[in-house]
């Protein structure tokens, strides 16, 4: 028994001996709305880390499709904005998908987010468009049934465009050793994926896996906002931002994993 948003609450998970994804059988119906953008901290815009992650996201994105205005960039599950904004900035045409209606209020407020934004279902989102670039983050585990999203995914992905998702991994080192402890366990996550059942799905789908990371910063980068945190935060924040960046390096220790697949 576990505490969320002051009530309490017990998760009932299930495993695929195939192909090992974990799911949720019991539904606790979230209701996603201004309430839970602030309570799971979707809010970022005072965040200097934040905006250095997004940032750093459409830097690795821009490797491999370039920031160009011929480019479409969708972000599914837009939170405030941030990183629309800065894909936006870079020079992608940009849309955005979410199912909250507070999501477009607030990223057309703190950004003055230009992009075309959807809200509702995937299955009626942009009938007419294709796309170059379609995010994902922190998205696919609220997802009950995610295969239909992927298969979607697939059919609105231009030739060479990229996919790119990233969730927790639920066989990442700190997953085991936490246990029925581990922060990702949560009830607004339904679906938890380790590197093989990711893989699988995205292959059964019809995707084929370029890379897998835990994280895509860049050493220049993260020295730089080193100082910056510093700065602003002092010595002990900036250590323990290091700290998440150098452990992070090899893969399988944090819960994050960032899957490319074209």
């Amino acid at each position: 028994m576990r505490s969320y948003a002051d009530q309490q609450y017990t998760l009932e998970l299930r495993r695929c001996s195939k192909c090992e994804f974990v799911f949720l059988a019991n539904n606790p119906n979230i209701e996603y709305d201004e309430d839970y953008l602030y309570r799971e901290g979707v809010v970022t815009v005072d965040s200097l880390v934040s905006q250095f992650r997004a940032e750093e996201r459409i830097s690795s994105i821009a490797k491999s499709v370039l920031a160009d205005s011929r480019n479409r960039f969708l972000d599914i599950g837009i939170g405030d904005g941030c990183l629309l904004s800065i894909a936006e900035g870079a020079g992608y045409d940009t849309y955005g998908l979410d199912v909250n209606s507070a999501t477009a209020t607030l990223a057309r407020q703190i950004y003055n987010l230009r992009s075309q934004l959807h809200i509702g279902s995937f299955e009626t989102a942009f009938p007419d468009k294709t796309f170059d670039v379609i995010h994902m983050n922190e998205v696919i585990e609220h997802i009950g049934m995610p295969m239909p999203l992927l298969h979607w995914c697939r059919k609105k992905l231009n030739h060479n465009g990229l996919l790119v998702i990233q969730t927790g991994n639920v066989e990442s080192l700190v997953s085991r050793i936490k246990g029925k402890r581990w922060d990702y366990f949560r009830p607004v996550h339904v679906s938890y994926f380790s590197t093989k059942s990711l893989r699988f799905a995205l292959e059964c789908a019809g995707f084929q896996v370029v890379s897998i990371s835990t994280i895509d910063w860049r050493l220049s980068s993260s020295m730089q906002v080193t100082k910056a945190i510093i700065k602003e935060h002092g010595v002990r924040k900036a250590v323990a931002f290091l700290s998440l960046f150098l452990t992070a390096l090899p893969y399988g220790i944090r819960r994050s994993m960032i899957f490319h697949a074209k």
